[in-house]
């Protein structure tokens, strides 16, 4: 049986080949678990296979980054944002593709998204428990990415791909927030869209863009 190693990320990237398999250890988050299992599932047929939580951790299935910086925000959900189909419209475009690119990148990661679900707000969010859209996605460092066999990295990469194809898309609209919650909401919004990363990236401007393309009937989801 595996035992967790509490390994740094990048100390042993990828697992010495076992029975001619390549090992990656992925830390999967609260919820994230349907994703890594439908992930793991399309590898079943090639040299690579995912271990959660096991064998170092090479990268993390979960919800944005984790602490998600402002550019990631929107794509990790909040109270009163995107509902899941317009997170999944978003990211067919190239806009949403380069902020997304944009955010992963200044933490270091590359990221393949898997899924827009719909899930509940945390405790500590400021409308608690109300439902709004996030993408699921598999973040690596490219160093990570960069040291797998070629035709491992080929068959991670088609795989994300068809799983984000192939996922479900949820609700267009997201649930709306009590009236005081929703003031809340906005309040934490005007600061995240301030912080200097978001100005530099344009988030606001970039956000209500994609807002306004999905209030305007560009839907269905890419």
């Amino acid at each position: 049986m595996l035992r967790r190693r509490h390994l740094p990320a990048l100390a042993m990237p990828v697992t010495a080949a076992r029975a001619g398999l390549t090992l990656l250890g992925i830390r999967v988050a609260p919820g994230a678990e349907a994703a890594f299992a439908a992930l793991a599932a399309r590898l079943q047929d090639t040299s690579l296979r995912l271990v959660p939580g096991a064998a170092g951790e090479c990268g993390a299935l979960a919800f944005g980054a984790r602490p998600a910086g402002p550019a990631l925000l929107p794509f990790a959900g909040f109270p009163c944002g995107m509902a899941a189909a317009e997170l999944r419209h978003w990211l067919g475009t190239a806009d949403g593709q380069a902020l997304w690119a944009a955010g992963f990148a200044r933490r270091g990661l590359h990221a393949f998204p898997l899924a827009a679900v719909t899930r509940a707000a945390p405790p500590d969010s400021p409308a608690p428990g109300c439902a709004h859209g996030a993408v699921v996605e598999l973040a690596l460092p490219p160093a990570v990415l960069a040291g797998l066999p070629a035709a491992c990295r080929a068959a991670l990469e088609a795989a994300c791909a068809a799983a984000w194809a192939a996922a479900e898309t949820l609700p267009t609209v997201p649930a709306l927030a009590p009236p005081a919650a929703a003031e809340s909401v906005q309040r934490w919004w005007a600061m995240v869209t301030a912080a200097p990363e978001a100005t530099a990236l344009r988030l606001a401007e970039r956000y209500r863009a994609a807002r306004l393309a999905a209030l305007f009937g560009t839907l269905p989801a890419a």
